[in-house]
């Protein structure tokens, strides 16, 4: 791994746990009882908190299903437009390509999903976040409030219908989408500029403060990606350093400066929903093999997460952690109580505009 960039001083952060993590795992799947050195400056609680993600994905390593088709067949056969929301497609989705299992099967251990060439597609990670890391996501949303929006439309993702009632919940509900640099919706030909996302224009802005917030637990799910996914994460790395050292790609330069200071994980945007029930759908702006990364917080019991494309339900509690090619998997989510998710992920016509190349499907055989 190259070095960090010195102008980022927290990406010495992300960097280092992914380190750390990569050499622990390492350790664990080779039956090494070997002691990794670890950053003087870090605390005991990180320190832990790394250890504990570390372990669940090594977990899920060693506990495998297989899909009987290729995702590259797979994805060749959804249209870019494909949201998951055609039941006609569906079905004929589910006769070509059929489940792991025929009806729902629960999971609720550490999982990982390969196509049949071992190709991931899925890596369920429950309890990957420990209860004190939770508390502190969970205290650093109230900043966000002003942010977290409900809108009145036709949109599943902000129809108010699909938000829990306000005067029964502690934390607002709403939805709230930031990136350092992105295409505004419907304006991502050649002839638009990259910009910094609205929510994070403001100097002082609610999103800013959250995100400085944030900075250790970001770094964290980016050590998770380091593990899962290593191709990935150097791709999502070489886009925040290659906006560094080109803040001219944004409308706004100065302020991405800003910006990427507080920004440690290795993804292009990220999103906060607050209070939602999430019907089935398909992620449509990333790249075919790119693959999400989604963190349940809240005070509530017997989440699930739904991929019935592959005739899985995993239990979706707060802490879980969830990997998933969200292009591909057709998934949904609910359950009954207070939640949140901060789902991270890469957008494929902002790599294109920079240059950052998407990274195949990840095969886990490959970790050495």
């Amino acid at each position: 791994m190259e070095p960090f960039n010195a102008s980022l001083p927290m990406w010495k952060l992300t960097d280092r746990m992914a380190m750390y993590m990569n050499k622990r795992f390492q350790a664990i799947i080779q039956k090494q009882e070997i002691a990794i050195p670890f950053p003087r400056e870090w605390s005991i609680p990180l320190l832990m908190d790394c250890n504990l993600a570390v372990d669940v994905v090594a977990r899920a390593f060693g506990n495998r299903v297989s899909t009987g088709w290729d995702a590259h067949d797979y994805v060749g056969q959804l249209s870019p437009r494909n949201t998951g929301q055609n039941p006609a497609v569906e079905a004929n989705l589910r006769k070509e390509f059929p489940p792991i299992h025929e009806k729902l099967r629960e999971y609720n251990t550490p999982l990982l999903v390969t196509d049949k060439n071992g190709n991931a597609l899925t890596w369920y990670l429950p309890g990957a976040v420990s209860r004190s890391r939770q508390d502190l996501m969970w205290s650093a949303l109230k900043l966000l409030e002003p942010e977290l929006k409900v809108k009145h439309t036709d949109q599943w993702r902000t129809a108010a219908e699909n938000y829990r009632d306000p005067r029964e919940s502690e934390l607002k509900p709403g939805t709230v989408s930031m990136s350092p640099a992105w295409f505004e919706q419907g304006h991502d030909t050649e002839k638009y500029a990259l910009k910094v996302s609205r929510p994070l224009v403001a100097e002082d802005s609610a999103a800013g403060r959250w995100l400085g917030a944030m900075m250790e637990s970001s770094a964290l799910i980016g050590g998770i990606l380091s593990l899962v996914h290593p191709d990935l994460y150097h791709a999502g790395r070489d886009l925040i350093l290659h906006l560094d050292q080109n803040p001219g790609s944004v409308d706004r330069p100065d302020r991405l400066r800003d910006i990427l200071l507080a920004w440690t994980a290795p993804f292009q945007g990220l999103s906060v929903i607050s209070n939602r029930v999430t019907p089935a759908h398909r992620d449509i702006n990333a790249a075919r093999e790119s693959m999400d990364v989604l963190v349940a917080l809240g005070k509530y019991r017997n989440g699930t997460l739904n991929l019935p494309g592959i005739g899985v339900a995993l239990q979706y509690n707060p802490g879980t952690v969830a990997v998933l090619a969200a292009r591909l998997l057709l998934h949904s989510a609910e359950c009954d109580g207070e939640r949140a998710c901060v789902a991270y992920y890469m957008r494929e016509k902002v790599q294109q505009r920079l240059g950052i190349a998407q990274p195949g499907w990840f095969c886990p055989e490959k970790i050495d």
